[in-house]
């Protein structure tokens, strides 16, 4: 691989493999979050953080896409791979500057 990369496309490859994180890191990131205080709804703010996180890792989603899931989006069986619909998508926008007041504007 590094006949075919210049120096400098070289040193960035290197560089990108510090940004992108591994499947040990994901997985220690995802048992972090579960510690994460009571808020919002129901008080399960570590349990929508872990699918949150496992949402970008794990199916390369964007933030406002993962935010946009809802239940009825997710197929997920016990074991093996499931399917997950994006319809939405939940960009931050500020609450100025949306219709409903929510900081997330809905999209799609």
């Amino acid at each position: 691989m590094s006949t075919y990369l210049s120096g400098a496309a070289r040193d960035r490859l290197r560089e990108a493999r510090y940004v992108v994180v591994n499947i040990r890191q994901a997985r220690e990131l995802l048992i972090g979050v579960t510690y994460v205080g009571q808020r919002g709804k129901n008080g399960r703010r570590g349990e929508r953080l872990v699918a949150f996180y496992a949402c970008l890792y794990f199916a390369a989603l964007r933030p406002s896409e993962a935010l946009g899931l809802r239940e009825r989006d997710c197929r997920l069986p016990a074991t093996g791979r499931g399917l997950l619909t994006v319809e939405k998508s939940r960009p931050p926008a500020g609450r100025r500057y949306t219709d409903s007041g929510e900081v997330h504007d809905d999209r799609g």
